[in-house]
């Protein structure tokens, strides 16, 4: 039983020190662990810090660049607004069709001359839209896919309201920056009033050119004018014993007022205040002047002396 007792307490001893050495190196290797770890710790805490940093002047260097780009966005929004109030601005039609043929602006101009919205126009074929617009001859011309540089002509237009109007079209490639074309632009411009007014000055200036004719005219008529109705007066004096012919010479006096109210109407018709002045020999006029009253000098025995 001794003997057991000391077997027990040698054997004691001896895991005691087992164990107590092996946790002295536990306790070693848990302290160069921990040693260890406060050395990463702090590593990391280092990387935090500097990552930190870093997300710092990434956030500012964000900010600014935020700054820029919104600014470029009003920039560019502004530039854009500018650009659709010209071109909602323009007195002219404006349509723009893409590569694919779609439609892609469609502005007011366009819908007040046509009658169309741009709901009705915006994203729909423009051959099949332009159908209802354009005469057929029109129509195979632009799709004839000859190359377009400028294109000009004067047209029927077909409104909505099947009201038909003249209006001057132009067409135009659309190119990007490499010259490629990406499209067309077609303008156009209701006439229909301009040609009023080129048909009423064409309408004046026949008139005008018929004015200058009659006033000639009357002119050249009024000369022998007078002279029959001098022949006519001295005629009734020379018939005062036939009744007859000196009734027929009466007629002709009165046919010769008659013609003579008309052409002086018509002068005072055609009347202008524009002067022309010319230099004249006033001998000629003064001798057409003598001749044409020598029959009255002559019935009141007045001798004219010239000189």
């Amino acid at each position: 039983m001794i003997n057991k007792l000391v077997y027990f307490l040698l054997f004691y001893k001896e895991m005691k020190t087992i164990c107590h050495n092996s946790l002295n190196r536990e306790v070693k290797l848990l302290n160069e662990a921990f040693l260890s770890f406060n050395e990463s710790n702090l590593k990391l805490q280092e990387h935090y810090r500097n990552l930190e940093e870093e997300v710092r002047q990434l956030n500012k260097e964000i900010e600014e660049k935020n700054k820029v780009l919104e600014k470029n966005l009003k920039e560019k929004e502004e530039v854009k607004n500018y650009l659709h109030n010209v071109l909602e601005s323009l007195s002219s039609g404006i349509i723009v069709k893409d590569s694919k043929n779609a439609i892609t602006v469609f502005n007011l101009t366009a819908e007040k001359i046509t009658g169309y919205t741009r709901n009705d126009a915006i994203g729909k074929d423009f051959y099949k839209f332009s159908s209802k617009l354009f005469s057929k001859e029109l129509l195979s011309l632009l799709k004839s896919g000859k190359k377009i540089e400028t294109f000009e002509c004067e047209t029927i237009l077909n409104k909505k309201n099947e009201e038909s109007i003249k209006v001057k079209l132009s067409i135009s490639p659309l190119k990007n920056l490499k010259e490629e074309v990406k499209g067309f632009i077609y303008i156009f411009n209701d006439i229909s009033e301009l040609k009023g007014w080129e048909d009423q000055a064409k309408r004046k200036g026949q008139l005008l050119a018929l004015g200058e004719m009659a006033v000639n005219t009357a002119h050249e008529i009024r000369n022998p004018l007078g002279s029959i109705e001098l022949f006519a007066s001295l005629m009734v004096r020379e018939l005062e014993d036939n009744k007859e012919l000196k009734k027929l010479a009466v007629h002709i006096i009165m046919g010769v007022h008659s013609l003579n109210h008309v052409v002086s109407n018509m002068l005072a018709f055609t009347k202008t205040h524009k002067f022309s002045f010319q230099k004249f020999k006033i001998h000629s006029l003064l001798e057409e002047t003598l001749q044409f009253n020598q029959y009255l000098f002559k019935e009141h025995n007045i001798i004219l002396e010239t000189n």
